[in-house]
């Protein structure tokens, strides 16, 4: 069921589906779940989602690197909710891959190293004047960072017009698969 989960994101993409790109990724905080919607990237050796290092979701991944993704390709009517051990990216997996994110993510990866994702602005403070002030450069700054994605178990379930949706549970260290009630 591993390939299904490529299989449908190909096809998500050649659909040109917004958000055969994305994933939202759980984290605890101590007290609340918390959700946020990332890239999902083709890495060598599998996928990878990138964050920086100095932001909460990224202490919190490190506390609890066991989570959930979610993916959901409306274009092709298929969620999947992944059970997921994450592992950090090597600084070559970064190095390599970083020049490859858009220009804006790249400044934000800089500004981060001074001013913390999520702090609260000055009124007086616009985002451009702190970016202008981020000192960006062309190489990945020290927190840029990241995980790879190992999948331990999957469900996968294909929305159906009649409502009968098909949803199927594989477990990848045992290999069973199971047909679940929608």
């Amino acid at each position: 069921m591993i390939g299904q989960f490529f299989v449908d994101r190909e096809r998500a993409r050649a659909a040109e589906d917004p958000w055969a790109q994305l994933c939202v990724l759980a984290s605890l905080d101590g007290t609340c779940p918390r959700l946020r919607i990332l890239v999902l990237r083709d890495l060598a050796g599998g996928l990878g989602v990138f964050y920086s290092g100095h932001s909460s979701k990224a202490k919190q991944l490190e506390l609890t690197p066991q989570t959930e993704l979610l993916t959901y390709w409306d274009s092709i009517k298929v969620q999947y909710r992944l059970c997921v051990m994450l592992a950090p990216l090597s600084r070559e997996v970064i190095d390599t891959h970083w020049p490859r994110r858009p220009a804006i993510s790249k400044a934000l990866d800089w500004l981060y190293e001074t001013v913390p994702q999520g702090s609260v602005m000055d009124a007086e403070q616009s985002l451009d004047a702190l970016l202008a002030q981020s000192g960006a450069e062309e190489s990945p700054p020290p927190g840029a960072s990241g995980a790879m994605i190992e999948i331990v178990s999957l469900e996968r379930l294909q929305l159906q017009a009649d409502g009968k949706h098909l949803r199927e549970h594989f477990d990848l260290a045992t290999g069973a698969r199971k047909t679940l009630v929608p």
